[in-house]
């Protein structure tokens, strides 16, 4: 039997969250595109960056929060959260019951203040070793506790009476299924990328080199002639002068080979991972050399 979470508020809150930031990102973006390069538009451009990187992690929080169920069949219980899924055996489970009936202190002093947070939330784990999965939308009083050996549960089931009392229907007609006490993850959260050193060292070096070749250049620019060389001869001699705007094409065309650069490495980086962190090592050589090269056209 399914239950859905018996509150919403926590998504909600978060919906709203992600309006008011595409509100943010939408000004952001509509005053950026009406004003000249310069030092000011990069702080914006960081900024819009910063907010679009909020907007994806709180509306993937919102939809998991609101996703939020839970599912008692014989073999035990499943909790969805997002892409994370955790299996509970009826046979580890040693009771469920209300929050508020548990005379456990050391719960309420380490989970206190998590409503909020959803899914997300941690707790330290207690002295006897078992850890807290916070999967409720409710206060900790009013949620329940899914108690095993290794973990506190707790959840926020629409109906909680009648949760229990499914649980206890089907607690000895025997499993069906081997199940075992885990969370299973979809592939995107699953995957070894995530805990690389590695790819986090080079997504830092990308991310460093790339805003300071876009910083070098706001600094610069403003204070750069309506007309100045572009290309030089074998002899150093400018063979090509154009306006002033035309220098921008370089670190955007540069920045566009680094987004394709950076989904090849992605693509291909479960198959062959020293193949994808030479196409990464590449992408900051890249921005380098562009670098390299706009020092050169505003320096003579």
């Amino acid at each position: 039997m399914e239950y859905r979470s018996s509150c919403y508020r926590n998504g909600m809150i978060a919906l709203v969250i992600v309006g008011v930031l595409l509100a943010i990102t939408g000004i952001l973006l509509t005053y950026i595109a009406h004003q000249p390069f310069s030092v000011l538009t990069f702080g914006l451009s960081i900024g819009e960056l910063m907010c679009l990187s909020a907007l994806g992690v709180i509306l993937y929080w919102s939809i998991a929060t609101l996703g939020l169920r839970y599912r008692v069949d014989r073999n035990g219980i499943r909790i969805w959260w997002g892409g994370s899924q955790w299996t509970i055996p009826m046979d580890h489970i040693q009771a469920i019951t209300p929050v508020k009936r548990l005379d456990d202190a050391e719960l309420r002093a380490r989970c206190r203040h998590r409503t909020w947070l959803g899914g997300w939330t941690q707790c330290k784990p207690f002295r006897d070793g078992r850890v807290v999965v916070w999967r409720s939308n409710l206060a900790l009083e009013d949620s329940l506790a899914i108690l095993t050996a290794t973990h506190v549960y707790i959840i926020s089931p629409e109906q909680p009476e009648d949760f229990i009392h499914s649980w206890r229907e089907r607690q000895f007609l025997g499993a069906t299924q081997n199940w075992r006490e885990e969370e299973k993850r979809a592939p995107w959260l699953s995957s070894p990328i995530w805990s690389d050193r590695i790819v986090w060292g080079l997504m830092g070096g990308t991310l460093a080199t790339s805003l300071a070749l876009f910083g070098t250049m706001a600094l610069a620019y403003p204070g750069l002639p309506e007309r100045l060389a572009l290309h030089f001869d074998v002899l150093g001699q400018p063979d090509r002068v154009g306006q002033r705007s035309e220098i921008l094409h370089l670190p955007v065309a540069a920045l566009a080979m680094l987004v394709l650069d950076l989904g090849l490495g992605f693509a291909i980086y479960r198959r062959d991972r020293v193949a994808a962190y030479l196409i990464w090592a590449g992408g900051i050589l890249l921005q380098m050399l562009t670098w390299s090269a706009l020092y050169v056209l505003v320096t003579q």
